[in-house]
């Protein structure tokens, strides 16, 4: 008997059956999964949980549970490939149901730690209001540009931003996040990797 494997999913990602089949997916950022009958084949199945800080979406012909080509965070979806009188298809039972979650409150107490010519260490208090916390969107930008947010996912009350430019003012932002949704942003804290 096959031991059940876990595949952490973080990008883009076809299925195939040589790396995926009986596999628990489990997706830590919010990825698009190619559900292709011809790479998967007949008898396939997995299970996909969404623990990422936003959805999960389906491409590609499939049949879902609920009509949906989007798992929701915090939720699950058995998948499975068969044939039958009407062809192949890929069939999507979204499983979880309807969260009856609200969204956490909102972060608080985020600061800098170590400082280095190209990452920042950042923490912050769990929301004190709201219900729980799937997780936390960290979100960053360069202070000077503004505009769009780069964001990253983090588990726990900590992360570390890399990449960024030395001598670079970068605002940072953090939001807690569950299955309803994502609760307010924290303040926005500046920090200066030099």
């Amino acid at each position: 008997m096959r031991a059940v494997v876990t595949v952490e999913l973080s990008s883009t990602t076809t299925l195939t059956g040589c790396a995926h089949n009986g596999a628990i997916l489990v997706c830590s950022q919010p990825v698009t999964i190619v559900p292709a009958f011809v790479s998967m084949g007949e008898g396939f199945t997995c299970t996909v949980i969404n623990l990422s800080a936003g959805p999960v979406t389906f491409a590609g012909p499939l049949v879902s549970s609920n009509g949906s080509s989007t798992l929701p965070i915090g939720l699950a979806a058995r998948m499975c490939a068969l044939t039958y009188s009407g062809g192949n298809v890929v069939f999507v039972d979204m499983q979880g149901g309807v969260s009856t979650l609200g969204a956490p409150g909102q972060v608080t107490g985020l600061t800098a730690g170590v400082i280095n010519g190209s990452s920042v260490v950042l923490s912050w208090r769990t929301p004190t209001s709201g219900d729980s916390v799937a997780s936390y969107a960290v979100n960053y930008r360069q202070s000077s540009v503004g505009g769009a947010w780069t964001t990253l996912s983090a588990a726990g009350n900590s992360a570390t931003v890399s990449g960024l430019l030395a001598n670079t003012m970068y605002d940072f932002q953090v939001t807690a996040v569950n299955a309803t949704g994502a609760g307010p942003a924290s303040s926005i804290m500046n920090a200066t990797p030099c």
